[in-house]
């Protein structure tokens, strides 16, 4: 072995000691770990109605690889949730999920995306006409003293 071999053997040794072994983080399962009213108190939602979104828009949020430790669909509807629920800092959020800040920005837009696509129309319908319009607004004058609000 040559001396430049040799360089290069140390070299490449140098830089795999400073490479940092990727820790993979044991997430907690805050279904498991909250009780049902401390649940609907942090996302707003009982664990019923996450469950059912999260089918409704799993497909969706699948990881594409099942090499990394990808954060599932129901940890993504969560994250989203939290921040729906607190209008939070993205980085307090991270820390409560053991996940990075760029992650939960991603996640929040993933999610958004995936329940404002045609989901959206099965549960919310908006007046299509004036004489609809007319009917809602009249009907939550009547039950809540509010005038000119279109809402289902």
């Amino acid at each position: 072995m040559n001396t430049i071999q040799k360089v290069s053997t140390v070299t490449q040794l140098d830089f795999l000691e400073k490479l940092e072994i990727r820790k993979l983080v044991e997430r907690s399962n805050l279904f498991e770990e909250l009780d049902d009213y401390e649940f609907q108190r942090r996302f707003r939602l009982s664990e019923e109605s996450v469950a059912e979104l999260t089918l409704l828009i799993e497909d969706k949020l699948e990881s594409k690889t099942p090499c990394n430790n990808a954060v599932n669909p129901v940890e993504q509807v969560l994250i989203a949730l939290r921040f729906y629920a607190v209008a939070y800092m993205q980085l307090a959020i991270a820390d409560l999920f053991d996940v990075s800040q760029p992650t939960v920005c991603r996640v929040v837009h993933r999610v958004s995306e995936a329940i404002a696509s045609p989901l959206l129309s099965d549960f919310i319908h908006l007046p299509v006409n004036r004489e609809e319009c007319k009917k809602v607004c009249k009907s939550h004058n009547y039950l809540f003293f509010l005038s000119s609000i279109v809402s289902n």
